[in-house]
């Protein structure tokens, strides 16, 4: 399981194996996946990838290697699959929620100077994105572990991800209807 990463300095010329393009200063390795470090650029664009719904196609804009050129390269790296490592990343991820004080450190730091209703609004607002942060992992860790299980019962995860993209898409349709009357 991805337990976190460290930042750490690297030897002039070297370059991240995920990617090509990055012009990066800072270089990570992330703890109980990796053992060679990885550039930030290459932290943030996987991060926001294992975050995402599985189904959900992503687009990156920039000139380093595609993410679906990049993911073989991971898999192959670490010896673990995608599903497996979205579910790794997720779950180090929502450990970072357990902690409340550190949503209560940062409401302080963000309401020092401020008079005491702007201070509930915004810890209001915290709060909410909080709780929504906490439900967005949850709910993207059963629909891991429910890819895994139909994988295992062999379904091609392609078939899956499409029926549930389409489906996402027709649920869209329908509330773009029903708010337009």
């Amino acid at each position: 399981m991805i337990k976190g990463y460290k930042v750490i300095e690297v030897e002039k010329g070297y370059r991240c194996p995920l990617c090509n393009g990055h012009d990066d200063c800072y270089y990570v390795i992330l703890d109980g996946l990796l053992d060679i470090p990885i550039c930030d650029g290459c932290n943030y664009e996987f991060g926001y990838y294992f975050l995402s719904p599985p189904e959900s196609p992503i687009w990156f804009l920039s000139d380093t290697l595609p993410i679906w050129e990049r993911v073989p390269i991971l898999e192959t790296i670490t010896g673990i699959s995608i599903h497996d490592l979205r579910l790794s990343y997720v779950l180090r991820s929502l450990s970072s929620y357990v902690d409340l004080n550190i949503l209560n450190e940062k409401i302080s730091s963000m309401t020092e100077n401020m008079d005491e209703d702007k201070k509930k609004i915004i810890a209001r607002k915290e709060r909410h994105n909080w709780i929504a942060g906490i439900r967005h992992r949850k709910k993207l860790i059963r629909k891991i572990l429910k890819l895994r299980e139909k994988i295992q019962t062999g379904y091609d995860d392609s078939d899956i991800l499409i029926r549930w993209w389409n489906k996402r898409e027709e649920n869209r349709f329908k509330c773009k209807k029903l708010i337009s009357g």
